[in-house]
């Protein structure tokens, strides 16, 4: 069962989605918040798997929960729910340390793959997934999409048949992946590849 928390201002969407998760039995609710500091007050205190932050809510911000979430290396992953579907902000979002992003607009089904992916440790970036600028500020325009997710994956320890497996490519493809990233970005070993990760906001 996987833990969650819920931090969104607007009362009646915080309390809908809180029914609906309560009432699915692959998630447990630990509790709710209104602002930015009620959520990690709530985050440090129950250390939920996930933690669902509303982009726009005060005192501080979803993004800012996230890089305080990041910065005391807490192992809660977070979603962003917002209305805001520009790519710039899931920049943003992703460069902060998110692991997902969904548009308030989604229906629960969406919400509900995204908790479960994100507690799995992937990343959720729903429809803006594949967009070709999505990394051009956080890896430099170095990697390509998919090269960022077999990083990603390199990170977590993965070997390359499992990343085969769950990227669902070839095991030749991504041995390929592997020799192109270290190449573009001169770094030889899993040590420097989690370094690289962690100072461009991907683990």
């Amino acid at each position: 069962m996987i833990t969650i928390i819920i931090a969104d201002d607007h009362k009646i969407f915080r309390q809908g989605l809180s029914r609906l998760l309560a009432d699915d039995d692959r998630f447990k609710l630990l509790g709710e918040a209104s602002n930015g500091k009620e959520a990690l007050n709530l985050i440090w205190k129950e250390k939920p798997q996930v933690a669902v932050l509303d982009l726009s809510m005060p005192r501080p911000d979803g993004l800012e929960v996230v890089s305080s979430i990041r910065a005391a290396h807490s192992n809660t992953r977070c979603i962003i729910l917002t209305m805001k579907d520009d790519i710039e902000t899931v920049r943003r979002a992703l460069e902060s340390g998110v692991y997902g992003y969904v548009l308030k607009e989604a229906a629960y089904e969406e919400i509900a793959e995204a908790i479960v992916k994100v507690a799995d440790n992937k990343l959720y970036l729903g429809r803006f997934q594949d967009n070709p600028n999505l990394y051009a500020s956080c890896c430099e325009g170095q990697l390509t999409n998919r090269e960022v997710e077999v990083l990603r994956c390199v990170v977590r320890g993965l070997t390359s048949r499992q990343i085969a497996s769950e990227l669902f490519i070839s095991h030749r493809t991504v041995e390929t992946h592997r020799q192109h990233i270290m190449e573009k970005l001169n770094i030889r070993t899993a040590t420097g590849l989690a370094g690289y990760a962690r100072e461009h906001g991907l683990i």
